[in-house]
């Protein structure tokens, strides 16, 4: 699967853009855990902002639904 440019996103390093891994006891296969089967995964920059970005967001919805305004 070829890389996305431009949109923040690269292929999953964890799995090697397959979207499964192998458990370490008995060698089970399931889905990656890092990029939950979509065989792609957020750079670090944009993992950072949205994080940040979500953070902002409910401490201004907790700060409206304290005021009683929607």
């Amino acid at each position: 699967m070829p890389e996305r440019a431009g949109c923040g996103r690269s292929r999953c390093r964890w799995c090697s853009g397959t979207g499964t891994s192998r458990t370490l006891i008995l060698r089970r296969i399931r889905t990656c855990r890092m990029c939950r089967g979509s065989r792609l995964r957020l750079r670090i920059g944009r993992r950072a902002y949205n994080h940040l970005h979500h953070i902002r967001t409910d401490a201004a919805r907790a700060t409206r639904t304290k005021d009683g305004t929607q």
